[in-house]
């Protein structure tokens, strides 16, 4: 353990650092397995870590989103590529799931 002060210019090295390992962490777009289409996902407007029933198994799994303009996308981790798109400029509605799920906060797209 160091009892010394940083000195201003470890931190800015430090932060400088920080910054350029962020910035190399890019991930990969999303491929539509339909259309071949290429759809960013770097740059979102929102994104974050929510709760999604799988579609299949009806099970509940952690899953990273990613809202881009009308275009919400999930992964499995922060940097790893998309795996699901949904097209929310498509959705006719969005309401509660709370009872059906019977998660608090639930909603159905």
């Amino acid at each position: 353990w160091d009892a010394r002060p940083h000195s201003s210019r470890a931190y800015q090295r430090t932060a400088t650092t920080m910054n350029r390992e962020r910035m190399s962490l890019v991930r990969p777009p999303y491929v539509d397995p339909t259309t071949n289409i290429c759809y960013d996902t770097d740059s979102a407007d929102y994104q974050g870590w929510l709760t999604k029933q799988s579609m299949w198994l009806k099970d509940w799994r952690r899953r990273y989103f990613i809202l881009k303009g009308s275009k919400l996308f999930f992964a499995r981790s922060e940097y790893s590529a998309p795996h699901g798109m949904v097209d929310l400029s498509l959705c006719t509605t969005v309401k509660s799931a709370d009872l059906k799920a019977h998660k608090r906060n639930s909603f159905e797209v």
